[in-house]
């Protein structure tokens, strides 16, 4: 009868065990799993069992609450939105938690706009509480808006909801990871004086600024402090300080802690070697590189694609090729794809010794490799034969970067006009503004001394086509600087560029 709460004692054991099992999926924001488990609990109802009216049973609501949360541990908004239209459609009751859920799933993606489109809904039908403003003080600082977040944190405030821990530390790691430190210090000073105890996430996000910004001393300070009070520092706190060396340049002092946090087996991440590799690439020091690689492996930890890269960055920065080449060759041993930057680093280094073909050949190892060239890796080799006045090499690889489907820009035709300046290729140059404007990429000043300096080079020199240049630069509006008027008057003569009205 209407009213009677029914009493199917067996079924309870069975599904309050699918609902567990529904969380646990939740949980690991395993949605597909969590909604396949969930349907086989809602079927009861098409069974003729009401789960609403069963003593000892979970509601509908319940249940499906359990897979809006497996949405916002995903952070899958849309899948989310996409239930509560079910729910609306089947008549199922909603509660406060469905739209906190919805909130926090449109606040794990960031999406500010959407979880508070969410929160004005849930506010038509219930009083807010402190779990869905908190969402959306979250979906701010996620979205990198430590402003909007603080303004929601004092909506909180001012709506008699005390946030917790979680919505301080929201807005000190949005302001940390600003790089507003000053901001981020203040509002962990607030929590002192506003009494909630401040937790260890709390002082690894100034810490992780105060490493950022390489300042030494204030990370120090902070971790200090945070000992003083009797928070236990953890692996990210220790890591901020090794951080904080490298970016001060303090190789020898990144090493020395390392193996401190070693010795006192506090377990350092490779993050943390990574950041004291790359210290000790930057000053120089390949010895403590090669040190830090080998406490790293005998730490038990994989190293990754951004250990190899520093360490082939390290060596082709000390234009140690042979080293780099090996490091290079390890990182594809040990099944890691070379990335871009380790290649970059590499060509990088060839061109600057003025091997430039075989900085070409890396270039073409790194596309056999599936790696798509970008516009720097390709203009340091356009460059390099430009320098060595290669002008067809130069003009080919620039039109490989058009066909890979990257746009040259006007720095990358400049230096195939300096290829031309320096083989004293006038008439090539002169014909090359015309393929810079044909290709929709105006020259430039740049562009126009290299082309007047191939009239001055070529023997017998161009003065009437320097002479041509130089008014067609002017008809564009373009201002020639002191280094351009020079060479045109070294090429036209002091009279003729004084009628043209420099003197």
């Amino acid at each position: 009868p209407t009213g009677t709460v029914l009493n199917f004692g067996s079924l309870v054991p069975r599904y309050i065990d699918l609902l567990a099992r529904v969380n646990e999926r939740a949980e690991l924001g395993d949605t597909g799993g969590a909604e396949t488990l969930a349907f086989g609990i809602a079927n009861a109802a098409g069974d003729g069992v009401d789960l609403d009216r069963v003593a000892g049973l979970p509601s509908l609501t319940v249940v499906f609450n359990t897979v809006l949360k497996a949405c916002a541990t995903g952070s899958e908004a849309p899948r989310a939105a996409a239930w509560y239209g079910r729910l609306r459609s089947e008549d199922i009751r909603v509660n406060k938690k469905t739209f906190g859920k919805i909130i926090e799933a449109a606040a794990k993606c960031g999406d500010v706009d959407l979880a508070r489109a969410w929160l004005d809904a849930s506010a038509r039908e219930f009083d807010v509480d402190s779990v869905a403003m908190g969402a959306v003080v979250d979906a701010c600082a996620k979205a990198g808006r430590p402003g909007e977040a603080a303004h929601w944190f004092r909506e909180m405030q001012a709506r008699a909801l005390q946030p917790d821990v979680v919505q301080h530390n929201s807005v000190i790691d949005a302001y940390a990871r600003k790089g507003e430190r000053g901001k981020a210090v203040e509002w962990l000073r607030g929590m002192e004086i506003e009494r909630v105890e401040p937790d260890a996430i709390s002082y690894n996000s100034v810490l992780s600024a105060c490493a950022q910004a390489g300042d030494v001393e204030e990370t120090q300070r902070w971790l200090g402090r945070m000992q003083a009070i009797q928070v236990q520092p953890c692996v990210r706190s220790h890591n901020s300080l090794v951080h904080a060396y490298a970016k001060a340049s303090q190789a020898t002092k990144a090493m020395l802690y390392l193996r401190e946090m070693t010795a006192k087996q506090l377990e350092p991440t490779a993050v943390t070697f990574n950041s004291a590799i790359n210290a000790c690439a930057h000053a120089g020091c390949l010895e403590e590189v090669v040190a830090c690689f080998e406490l790293m492996v005998a730490s038990s930890l994989q190293p990754d694609c951004v250990t190899y890269s520093t360490m082939v960055h390290a060596f082709a920065k000390a234009s140690d090729l042979r080293s780099a080449s090996f490091w290079l060759e390890k990182m594809e041993r040990e099944q890691l794809a070379p990335n871009i930057v380790a290649y970059s680093s590499v060509i990088h280094a060839y061109a600057k010794l003025a091997s430039v073909d075989d900085a070409a050949r890396c270039l073409d190892t790194a596309r056999s490799k599936g790696i798509r060239p970008d516009r720097v890796l390709y203009s340091i080799v356009i460059n390099a034969y430009a320098r060595s006045a290669a002008a067809d090499s130069a003009v080919q690889w620039l039109g490989q970067m058009r066909d890979g489907a990257v746009r040259p820009d006007v720095v990358a035709y400049s230096s195939v006009m300096t290829a031309f300046a320096r083989g004293a290729h006038a008439g090539r140059a002169a014909a090359w503004i015309g393929t810079m404007q044909a290709h929709g990429c105006p020259p430039n000043v740049v562009s126009y001394t290299g082309a007047i300096q191939a009239c001055g080079n070529a023997r017998p020199p161009r003065p009437d086509l320097a002479e041509h240049l130089f008014r067609q630069l002017l008809s564009e509006g373009i201002r020639p600087d002191s280094h351009l008027v020079a060479l045109a008057t070294r090429t036209l003569g002091t009279a003729r560029m004084r009628e043209l009205g420099f003197a």
